[in-house]
């Protein structure tokens, strides 16, 4: 658990000027383990997507509101989207009176969502502006460094992009669950955490949308084996503290906090008890953060040039 929360801390250093500058949060990051590994996926496969083009496919929020109106603002987007959502969830009774009220209920919902969530996070970003002005002060009698207060992912829930992208990936995932070789787990609950589980993706590609579900796609779906992997497992440890298993299920297992690819290589490797493979993950964390602390400056001032190759996106989150 310590080394992971290392490797946590590394990748949370790798983004926070990133996720400060798209989010508009001043020196503010988010630093949950299970949201921001996905981050260092996106670093390497964003100049593949500019090699393919997608950084010029002007999918963003703000290109939707320019194109389409009143269709491409961000509520209507919401009540679009989440009626959507309702409809897949209610699919067997889709010509009852009950369901429509209740697709009614998920659209009218998510716009609300889209419309009030802004305003909010508005004024936690005005809120933090003195707290992290203050603690740069305190922070200075130690020295030059640049410090980022760690802050809970639902800051950044709302923001458009963010939002939309991940309510899209929600039925695409559950789609690849279903056809994916070799897996067994069918993401239900967690799948409402998709929104949080984009924030590393939709700030290493600034906004852009398209960039967001293949990432997504890929990432989340690599997930979904280490979750397989691990689900007996974490089957075993919930039963033994008296946790009921729903019925018609073998197996239960967290795509949200077990679907990382990278974190799982880790929790592999103290899995086994092999010495060789749990040293092999202390050095290469020691050695990643040796190489990130030497060449900090030039990796993050990549990541700003290569994040406006992006259409630039401002965030409605402010």
């Amino acid at each position: 658990m310590v080394l992971l929360n290392l490797y946590s801390l590394l990748i949370s250093e790798l983004v926070a000027k990133r996720w400060s500058s798209y989010y508009r949060y001043p020196n503010c990051t988010i630093i949950a383990m299970h949201n921001v590994e996905a981050s260092v996926f996106a670093v390497f496969a964003d100049p593949i997507y500019n090699k393919l083009g997608l950084n010029k496919i002007k999918l963003n929020p703000k290109e939707l509101e320019k194109k389409l109106g009143f269709l491409g603002e961000p509520i209507t987007l919401g009540l679009f989207l989440g009626m959507f959502i309702g409809i897949l969830g209610n699919m067997t009774r889709i010509n009852t009176m009950e369901a429509w009220g209740e697709i009614m209920k998920v659209g009218i919902s998510t716009s609300a969502v889209m419309a009030i969530f802004p305003k909010v996070a508005s004024m936690f970003a005005q809120a933090f502006a003195p707290i992290t002005e203050a603690a740069r002060k305190i922070m200075q009698k130690a020295g030059n460094r640049e410090w980022y207060i760690a802050v809970n992912d639902a800051v950044g829930y709302g923001e458009p992009a963010t939002l939309i992208s991940g309510l899209i990936l929600i039925p695409i995932m559950l789609v690849i669950a279903m056809v994916l070789p070799g897996n067994k787990v069918l993401p239900v609950v967690d799948l409402l955490a998709i929104p949080y589980m984009v924030q590393g993706l939709v700030a290493i590609h600034n906004g852009n949308i398209p960039k967001v579900l293949v990432s997504g796609i890929i990432w989340f779906g690599l997930g979904l084996y280490v979750c397989t992997s691990t689900a007996p497992l974490f089957t075993d440890m919930a039963t033994n503290i008296g946790v009921a298993i729903p019925a018609g299920a073998m197996l239960i297992t967290s795509f949200n906090i077990l679907g990382k690819p990278l974190m799982g290589l880790v929790f592999f490797a103290f899995l086994s008890a092999n010495p060789i493979y749990i040293g092999l993950s202390v050095v290469i964390y020691f050695v990643l953060w040796a190489l990130f602390r030497k060449n900090k400056t030039s990796i993050l001032d990549y990541l700003e040039k290569q994040a406006l190759k992006n259409v630039e996106e401002e965030p409605v989150a402010v």
